[in-house]
């Protein structure tokens, strides 16, 4: 990330090899999971595909710590999106956007912050809660 102090600008690189401060692990067979933060360009949307991980770092270090959220299938993007706070733990309501029904968590994983969609099946109850849900669409 950057950030400013004074009329210097630094940049800070973190090896690979350190865990992520956010990543976005996409479980489901069926969905790609884009995400932006929140307030930035369409244009910086990035994408999991199905069982893809991917490592995020916010675009403005001081901005919200909110992850705007889509989803496509079949490379077409569905009438679903949400808003995430990765500061807040917890499972979504189901989402049933197309065809499939998809569950968004954000649980934590040592030092990172996990967004995780996966798939449900047929059996599971329509809506799950764990303490403080992250809040959808606000």
């Amino acid at each position: 990330h950057a950030s400013m102090q004074g009329a210097v600008k630094l940049l800070v690189v973190h090896a690979q090899g350190q865990d992520p401060a956010i990543l976005v692990q996409n479980a489901s067979k069926f969905a790609t999971i884009c995400y932006r933060q929140a307030g930035v360009e369409r244009d910086l949307q990035e994408k999991a595909a199905p069982g893809e991980c991917a490592g995020f770092s916010w675009d403005i270090p001081h901005g919200p710590t909110v992850l705007e959220v889509s989803f496509e299938e079949d490379g077409r993007e569905v009438d679903c999106s949400m808003k995430c706070n990765m500061d807040k733990l917890g499972v979504f309501p189901i989402l049933r956007p197309g065809g499939h029904a998809f569950k968004v968590s954000v649980t934590a994983r040592g030092p990172s912050k996990v967004l995780l969609l996966t798939d449900v099946t047929d059996g599971e109850p329509s809506v799950f809660r764990l303490g403080d849900a992250a809040q959808v669409g606000e």
